[in-house]
This record gives C-alpha cells, sequence and structure tokens, in this order.
C-alpha cells in the first residue's frame, strides 16, 4: 500500500511540474527593477549628476568590459568572457552627449561582507582596474547620502581616469 502512495505522489509530482514547467514561457514581470536600498541610492544620485550625465542600471559587466584576443581561438578568453557575462554592475555613468562609459558604481549592502560576495568584488574591482575604468563603492546609507560627496567622488574618479588615459 505504501509504494501505491509513494508512486501516486510521485504521479502528481510529475503532473504538477509539466503543468508550471511545461509552460513554453514561465515567466513574470517583476514589479520593480530597484531595491529600496539601491531607489534610494539611484534619486540622490541622479541629484548629484543627473543633469550632466547619463546614470545606467543594472548592466551586464560584458557590456561594460571587453576580454581582449580571439574568442575563436582560444579557451582562455571563453573563460573570461564567463566570468564576467552573468555579472552585473549596480550603475554605470555615461557621457550624455556621446554614450561613453565614464565610471561603475557599486552599492555594497550586508551581502558584501560575506565571503562569496568579497571573493566577487575583489574580481570586479581587479577586472575595473585592469581595464582602466573607475569603480566607485558606496556603503548602503539608511538616512541619505551627501549629494555633494557623491558629485565630487564621481567627478574625481571621472577626472582621473582621463589624465591617466584610462578612456575616451
Amino acid at each position: 500500500m505504501t509504494e501505491l502512495w509513494v508512486a501516486a505522489g510521485l504521479l502528481f509530482a510529475i503532473v504538477v511540474g509539466v503543468a508550471y514547467w511545461g509552460s513554453r514561457y514561465p515567466y513574470k514581470a517583476q514589479k520593480r527593477l530597484f531595491s529600496n536600498a539601491e531607489w534610494h541610492f539611484y534619486q540622490n544620485l541622479d541629484r548629484a549628476i543627473g543633469g550632466s550625465y547619463l546614470i545606467m542600471a543594472k548592466v551586464r559587466i560584458a557590456d561594460v568590459l571587453t576580454v581582449h584576443g580571439r574568442k575563436s581561438q582560444s579557451r582562455g578568453w571563453w573563460r573570461a568572457f564567463t566570468r564576467i557575462s552573468s555579472k552585473h554592475i549596480d550603475f554605470i555613468i555615461c557621457d550624455r552627449d556621446n554614450g561613453t562609459i565614464l565610471c561603475g558604481i557599486e552599492l555594497d549592502d550586508r551581502s558584501h561582507f560575506r565571503g562569496d560576495r568579497r571573493r566577487r568584488d575583489r574580481f570586479v574591482n581587479g577586472a575595473f582596474e585592469k581595464a582602466g575604468l573607475p569603480l566607485l563603492r558606496y556603503p548602503v546609507q539608511r538616512r541619505g547620502y551627501d549629494i555633494h560627496g557623491l558629485r565630487r567622488s564621481v567627478l574625481q574618479a571621472i577626472a582621473a581616469a582621463r589624465s591617466q588615459g584610462g578612456f575616451a
């Protein structure tokens, strides 16, 4: 009798699974793009530099950095690309006139204290540094951000990278 119940339970699980996952499009819309912390930071960043620069959010790192070399002839190229293809950066600052990527920004919440996040952060920091693209990190603030300080640090990062010839 127990075997019958196990078989019935297994059949039920398969039917429910097929009904749910068997759909060609098992998707639904997200309610919001930003977490509360990201939205709060974005609003402050927009006040600080929004009139002068474009602020892009949740950009795939592989759309910001590229891997040197010929992809068709190198396993190393594919390995390096795979490391950035599924990672995102919280915000990218671009030149309003021509879309040039100027700076990346990561918003660090409590999750960045975890070992896996610290490894990811070290990798992302190194990749941006090697590419000559500034990456700023800001801890999440509950009360608010210093608008003038945000503006100053972003403008300093952009100016320093331009003076070092890191990008256009």
